[in-house]
């Protein structure tokens, strides 16, 4: 009877193990089929990107409130670039005038981040994030070899606009260190986010202790000698100007953004540049990155997108001196070109209008390079490339 009993349990142990063998089983497999849908969806997503949507005309005077806001940051910050001034100042000065002057946000502060902008505004959390930023920047350095933390930082960007000099493509990060010098290659990329929650996103070049590179030519200015090192700078900021408009008068209605990138990077390779393929410009409205991504050069998963009447997008080419290759600092966010030559970026918001593009941040007395009938926007306003 015991024995018995004895083989009744070990059959029933036996079974209760292999019960737990299937249900173990089983758990993997519901594992695999889950990142198998993920994989699948994320590559249907990335292989069919999701449709730009069109503005209403409400949408379309929001984004042109912001779009002037943004180009007023960059009209204050012209007689701010001078050597000898942190760009940590000039970030200060921006925030200060999109908050103060023109009651509005500045959209990269703590951009990304875990928190997104909740900690925005207050003291005692702004500190704690840049004690936070200054330290997974330690991190990284000591554990990482220098390369960025494998994780979104807790508060994201820790500035309000974004300040690259000389080799630093993207998303430079102002501070007290960073202090500018005669001759420098400088861009600040601002974005804006007005009280109706719509964006305006645009940035321009500087080289420091030059004329303005947005200035009309005046008689002669060309015939005063200048240095190879400024010339070089100038040269190249000039031409990533010129591809930005080259864009912004390929857009119309019927014509597909692989048509836009192709002519913007034609332009810059006939430069004898090369394009940033890296980072694209987007879609933008009530969120500051929409569909579509918008690259400047030929190809890209949005090279088939239509452009239709009341889209909205940022143009943006950087255009690098030599290679298009990017590295990534230890903050998680500075782009650098990987050799160590310098870029440069211009850029604008638009709309798709029925007869071209609409300049949403357009600057006051801003003209466009390469003059001609279909370059020339109309009207004091925002331009309108026909």
């Amino acid at each position: 009877m015991r024995r018995r009993k004895a083989r009744v349990a070990g059959v029933g142990s036996a079974r209760a193990g292999s019960e737990k063998r299937v249900v173990a089983l089983e758990g993997a497999t519901l594992l695999r089929l889950l990142l198998f849908g993920f994989l699948f969806c994320r590559a249907l997503y990335l292989s069919r990107p999701p449709a730009p949507a069109l503005k209403s005309a409400a949408q379309l005077a929001d984004l042109r409130e912001a779009g002037r806001m943004a180009a007023a940051v960059l009209e204050r910050l012209d007689r701010e670039i001078l050597p000898g001034v942190s760009t940590a100042r000039l970030d200060a000065v921006a925030r200060a005038f999109i908050e103060g002057e023109l009651g509005a946000t500045a959209a990269p502060l703590h951009y990304g981040g875990l928190t997104g902008g909740l900690l925005r505004g207050y003291a005692a959390g702004e500190a704690l994030c840049a004690v936070a930023h200054a330290s997974a920047h330690m991190v990284s350095r000591a554990v990482w070899g220098g390369k960025p933390l494998p994780v979104p930082p807790l508060c994201g960007f820790p500035a309000s606009v974004c300040i690259s000099i000389n080799d630093v493509i993207a998303h430079g990060i102002p501070s007290e260190a960073a202090v500018l010098r005669e001759g420098d290659l400088v861009n600040v990329d601002v974005t804006v986010r007005a009280a109706s929650g719509a964006h305006g996103d645009t940035s321009k070049c500087w080289v420091v202790g030059a004329p303005p590179l947005d200035a009309p030519p005046s008689a002669g200015a060309g015939d005063a000698p200048a240095p190879d090192g400024l010339r070089r700078r100038r040269k190249l900021a000039l031409v990533a100007r010129e591809a930005l408009w080259v864009g912004i008068s390929a857009v119309r209605p019927g014509v597909t953004l692989g048509e836009v990138g192709a002519a913007i990077g034609q332009h810059i390779a006939d430069a004898g540049y090369s394009s940033v393929i890296a980072f694209v410009g987007h879609g933008i409205g009530s969120r500051f990155h929409e569909a579509p991504a918008v690259r400047h050069a030929a190809g890209g998963p949005s090279a088939g997108v239509v452009l239709l009447s009341g889209m909205a997008l940022t143009l943006e080419p950087m255009v690098n001196e030599g290679s298009p290759a990017v590295r990534i600092d230890a903050d998680g966010w500075t782009a650098r070109t990987l050799d160590g030559r310098d870029s440069a970026q211009w850029e604008h918001t638009i709309a798709v209008s029925a007869d071209g593009a609409e300049v949403l941040t357009l600057r006051p007395g801003e003209v466009p390079p390469l003059i001609s009938s279909r370059q020339r926007p109309r009207g004091g306003g925002p331009g309108v490339l026909t």
